[in-house]
């Protein structure tokens, strides 16, 4: 806990998160990986509930049993019936989901590729699966993740069930809330090692991820400029991962002093970089994410958390939307270490009124004008009702229709009466 912090949290978020380092992820000092003949490894078969991210895949034994060890718990669990008449006569590893989503790939779909760097000689494929029927092309990005290493010649990526002479099911190198090895990190650190700089490549001493150039995020990352703006006029190269090869951006986070980021999966790019480094979470919702936790950990690394955010309604974790805004904690963390803020407009009632009314029409148009309920809140409702206390403060007027934000409201009655009622105390206080 040296390392990490919690100054510029709300107080219940902090007190929380700091139980979560205290209380989570130990060290395995080593990996087994279990051998099975005759096995069939299973492809996706989508079944998203609350309780399970992706959906059924994995492998079966000889016997048509479904191999524990090949789950993820509550992203890939359970396999389902498969008739594989023909044994592919390979040895092969059964390396997980391939998800299509950068940030879950990173900590869930290679978690088992550090038995490549055992180097096996034996072993014909690294088998990745999708989902059943689904056709895919690896590239950009991911497809340089596997040719870095060396281990992009031996993918096998399947979308039917495939049965194997063996198949070898490593434990994973890093699991959520549970355990991390080095044989994991080493992964990231094999695929950094093994990029070729160009020339033309800069070192800069401070760097920001944005996600300011995507364009979802953008309409449910409400702020994304804010957070750009206080960066660069703080120094920051300002760079957007998705538009740059990864071995540029392993260059510039390894090269880099203090790399910062607004929460999310954005961050476990860290992975990547070098041990103890220093980084800056601007924190863009009442809920802190678990893996965040488990990769500090893992990486030794020197983390600033801000909470930056204003939240009004409960929103789905990974959807929003967001609210990100120059609020108490990020004020605090201005003056204490001397850093200049955004641009005046961001400061402004205008931006926040602006914040505001692109929230709501967001909120509305993804959800309707229900509450969004999920069982993983329950344990968090002190930090909503802590932020929502913060964004009350700065939205209460907006909140209990004393004060219009929509065009349309010009013509309801009830800002009227508001007035009137208002205008009427006034002079009899006179």
């Amino acid at each position: 806990m040296e390392n990490i912090n919690l100054s510029y949290l709300r107080p219940l978020k902090a007190k929380k998160l700091q139980n979560t380092y205290e209380s989570s992820l130990i060290e395995k000092q080593s990996l087994n990986a279990d051998v099975y003949s005759n096995a069939t490894i299973l492809p996706l078969k989508k079944h998203h509930t609350e309780h399970l991210l992706f959906g059924y895949a994995g492998v079966l034994d000889s016997d048509g049993y479904y191999v524990s060890e090949s789950a993820i718990e509550g992203v890939v669990e359970s396999g389902y019936q498969s008739q594989c008449e023909k044994t592919i006569d390979k040895k092969v590893v059964y390396c997980g989901y391939l998800v299509n989503h950068w940030g879950h790939f990173l900590v869930e779909a290679v978690a088992r590729l550090w038995y490549f760097l055992e180097n096996d000689e034996t072993i014909d494929n690294y088998v990745f699966v999708i989902d059943c029927e689904e056709e895919r092309e690896i590239k950009g990005n991911y497809k340089e993740f596997f040719e870095l290493p060396g281990v992009w010649d031996k993918l096998e990526i399947i979308n039917q069930p495939q049965k194997y002479r063996e198949v070898v099911v490593p434990e994973l190198g890093y699991e959520r809330t549970k355990h991390f090895s080095e044989q994991f990190k080493n992964i990231f650190k094999t695929v950094g090692d093994n990029i070729v700089a160009d020339g033309t490549w800069n070192r800069y001493d401070r760097v920001f991820f944005t996600r300011s150039h995507l364009k979802k995020a953008n309409q449910f990352e409400i702020g994304n400029d804010f957070v750009d703006s206080f960066f660069e006029n703080n120094d920051y190269k300002i760079l957007a991962p998705e538009e740059i090869t990864l071995s540029q951006m392993i260059f510039y986070l390894r090269n880099s002093n203090v790399c910062a980021m607004v929460s999310g999966t954005l961050h476990h790019n860290v992975l990547f970089g070098n041990d103890g480094q220093d980084i800056i979470i601007i924190e863009k919702q009442p809920f802190t994410i678990d893996h965040t936790v488990g990769i500090n950990i893992a990486k030794h690394l020197g983390v600033i958390y801000i909470d930056a955010n204003l939240s009004i309604y409960p929103v789905d974790f990974g959807a929003g939307p967001f609210i990100l805004a120059p609020t108490k904690c990020f004020k605090r963390f201005v003056d204490d270490y001397s850093y200049r803020m955004p641009n005046e407009s961001y400061l402004s009632e205008r931006y926040l009124k602006k914040a505001f009314k692109k929230y709501i029409k967001k909120y509305v148009g993804y959800y309707g004008y229900q509450w969004v309920v999920k069982e993983a809140y329950y344990s968090n409702i002190d930090y909503i009702y802590e932020a929502y206390m913060e964004s009350w403060n700065v939205y209460n007027k907006f909140l209990t229709l004393k004060k219009p934000f929509k065009f349309s409201h010009l013509f309801c009655s009830v800002y009227y009466k508001g007035f009137i009622k208002r205008l009427i105390g006034f002079l009899v206080k006179r």
